[in-house]
């Protein structure tokens, strides 16, 4: 996390970031002015910008730096200097002093010679996030901050003046506004303190947020189409879905006591039925009265990767479990029908298309499959009846020996099976087509970090995805013919955790959730 001063005398502000986004505090009331997307997922530096007259902030990340208008919101991507420096070393300048911080070591040089002020200080902890300088009373100083405390040192001398305890965890940042001290921490709160003695300066500005978003799902009911989302605190809620956005319908749905992990959309017996899979169970809604549908059925363990298909005359869920072994449900009578199965133990995700039912697993090289490096881990599609490996594997599927869930599907392009991922940290999505003599093998570039959500629809002919990403954007692709839709849709406020498609008086419209706890909706 980082903070730094910004505005005006006239108007000061406080702004502090956090993952994709910048929160803008009054430190005079020490309230949330704003909370404002950066389309950043992990920002690398913050400092404070004056934008033609207007307060502003540059972020900075692996890849790209914008400049945000603290006021409007509105950012502009900024030239990246690759040469930059972005080492550990933290460094503030006071003139004539310069302050270095690197590991847990303070150090004051004399900007002119570059020699040494005072004695290095060996701080206290080995979290040592940041430092501020200004002068108090014609006093140069230094605030840093270090493990739970932040001291202040005098430049002349690197005598430590004061001491603030100022997160029961960690400090993450520090910044420096006038005669106040401003600390960010791990809990993502920011707090203000009187820099000459120490004392706290009202209460702390908390995390805006609300409860976060993490499955989504899309249907039609009596002919018009709906969203059912779950949360983290393992509630569904329904929503119409028209031209104008959502309508939340009906009462909203408890039973779960974990978060949501997944939810699809069926037929039982001739009802519309949701099925939820989270805790330790799955749970069956009737769509028309809100009801759920039997007793819970369960899975005994925690259900990472859900899909729904019809086999062997029945509508089965089938479900890879925390315990690695994959299992088959008939969702009318909610018994087991097949499992628990070893040979899926690396399955990320399932699939039903066109008749078959897919599996896609990790591939890795100690596995004997393919020839890449270790760090390379790939996917591999299988057909789950059959037991056939279809085509090569997809590097680049995975990272670290984990592959996310969610970003990972099989669907149609241009009539053929093909295996689509944006698993990788890179940020990339990634199409293979598997069975083909010629596969098409595509990696298309926009996320600025982790593709969180995936979901993929029939428009016109042609197959389209929208994705959610780790720096809080939604963005549309063209899988026919390989290429983005437009540019990032800036809206959640944080990272996009779920979404799904849906086709509105003929238009194709995503719904999206996210960490902010916001279910937002975006036409084509």
């Amino acid at each position: 996390m980082f903070v730094v001063a910004a505005g005006s005398p006239e108007r000061p502000l406080v702004v502090a970031c956090e993952g994709p986004v910048l929160e803008v505090i009054d430190p005079g009331t020490v309230t949330r002015l704003c909370t404002l997307p950066t389309g950043i997922d992990h920002a690398l530096r913050l400092v404070a910008a004056d934008l033609d007259g207007r307060p502003g902030a540059i972020v900075t990340g692996a890849s790209v730096r914008r400049a945000i208008d603290l006021e409007t919101g509105a950012w502009t991507s900024i030239t990246q200097n690759q040469d930059q420096d972005q080492d550990s070393l933290v460094r503030a300048t006071l003139p004539p002093y310069t302050v270095e911080l690197a590991d847990t070591v303070l150090t004051v040089r004399d900007r002119a010679t570059g020699e040494p002020v005072g004695v290095p200080v060996a701080l206290p902890n080995r979290w040592a996030r940041g430092a501020a300088v200004t002068t108090i009373d014609g006093r140069p100083v230094v605030a840093v901050a270090s493990g739970t405390t932040v001291t202040v040192h005098d430049l002349t001398t690197t005598e430590e003046i004061l001491t603030v305890v100022a997160d029961e965890q960690r400090v993450d940042a520090v910044a420096i506004l006038g005669n106040i001290l401003v600390t960010a921490g791990i809990d993502e709160s920011v707090r203000l303190w009187d820099l000459r003695s120490g004392a706290s300066l009202g209460t702390p500005a908390p995390s805006a947020t609300g409860v976060p978003i993490t499955a989504v799902a899309t249907g039609r009911l009596h002919g018009l189409p709906f969203v059912i989302s779950g949360d983290e605190a393992g509630t569904l809620r329904l929503w119409d879905l028209g031209p104008d956005g959502l309508t939340q319908a009906g009462t909203t749905l408890h039973g779960h006591d974990d978060w949501v992990r997944s939810i699809r959309i069926t037929e039982l017996d001739g009802r519309a039925v949701a099925v939820s899979a989270a805790d330790r169970t799955l749970r069956r809604w009737d769509l028309t009265t809100g009801e759920i549908v039997g007793d819970p059925i369960d899975t005994r363990y925690s259900t990472d990767v859900f899909t729904i298909a019809h086999w062997n005359g029945m509508t089965v869920g089938i479900g890879k479990q925390s315990d690695n072994r994959t299992r088959v449900w008939d969702l009318t009578t909610g018994e087991l029908v097949a499992g628990p199965l070893d040979d899926w133990a690396a399955s990320c995700a399932f699939a039903a298309l066109d008749g078959t039912l897919y599996a896609v697993l990790e591939d890795h090289p100690e596995d004997g499959y393919g020839d890449y490096d270790q760090d390379e881990i790939a996917l591999q599609v299988w057909d789950l009846a059959e037991g056939d490996k279809l085509g090569e594997p997809l590097v680049g599927g995975g990272f670290g020996g984990i592959v996310m869930r969610k970003p990972v599907t099989v669907t149609a392009v241009g009539g053929r099976p093909t295996l689509v991922s944006g698993s990788g940290v890179d940020g990339l999505l990634r199409l293979r087509e598997f069975g083909a003599e010629n596969p098409v093998d595509v990696a298309l570039a926009g996320h600025e970090g982790q593709v969180n959500a995936l979901a993929t629809a029939e428009l016109d002919g042609r197959t389209v995805a929208v994705t959610g990403g780790l720096d809080g954007t939604v963005r549309f692709w063209d899988l026919s013919a390989a290429t983005a839709i437009g540019g990032p849709r800036i809206g959640h406020i944080g990272k996009v955790r779920a979404a799904a498609l849906a086709e509105v008086d003929g238009m194709l419209v995503a719904v999206t959730g996210g960490s902010d706890g916001d279910l937002r909706t975006w036409p084509l």
